[in-house]
């Protein structure tokens, strides 16, 4: 049951736990090479009935003469930054007993929280919307399911 709304479930998958802002110059990344799934099972038959799939792809933006391997190369204020240098994207696909749906491609993952230093206003300032909720995927269906993905939050007090 989702805390937000009882009449909802919220679901969360973490594929890459413990990254600490330290933890630079480059941090994790989903893989290309990696099919992230998340398996619902409505009926309790420890079988599949939906399938999310994720898959990414990362671009690295500052490339040529002087390729820089590095995940930031100043702040992060905006997806759009020329200073976000590795930035991912990804589609998802839902997996039913009806077929295999392709529901978004080319989404822009939100950066990670790195740190004050590189990306100074993650959670935002109103009425801005948080960088973190950028690139969020809501997927409204018929049967009322919402499907969201981004990156962990880190709320421990700092």
């Amino acid at each position: 049951m989702s805390p937000d709304n009882p009449s909802t479930v919220t679901i969360i998958a973490n594929y890459v736990p413990l990254q600490q802002p330290a933890g630079g110059p480059n941090f994790y990344e989903f893989g290309n090479d990696v099919l992230y799934e998340v398996h619902i099972d409505n009926d309790g038959d420890a079988r599949a009935d939906i399938t999310y799939q994720f898959r990414f792809n990362t671009v690295l933006t500052n490339n040529g003469a002087h390729d820089v391997f590095l995940y930031n190369t100043g702040q992060i204020r905006h997806l759009s930054d020329s200073t976000w240098n590795r930035k991912q994207f990804y589609s998802v696909t839902r997996v039913d007993t009806r077929g295999t749906h392709l529901l978004a491609k080319d989404l822009a993952c939100p950066p990670c929280n790195v740190g004050k230093n590189s990306i100074p206003d993650y959670a935002g300032s109103p009425p801005r919307r948080p960088l973190a909720q950028l690139g969020q995927l809501r997927v409204r269906r018929p049967t009322r399911r919402r499907l969201l993905r981004r990156p962990r939050v880190d709320l421990r007090p700092r």
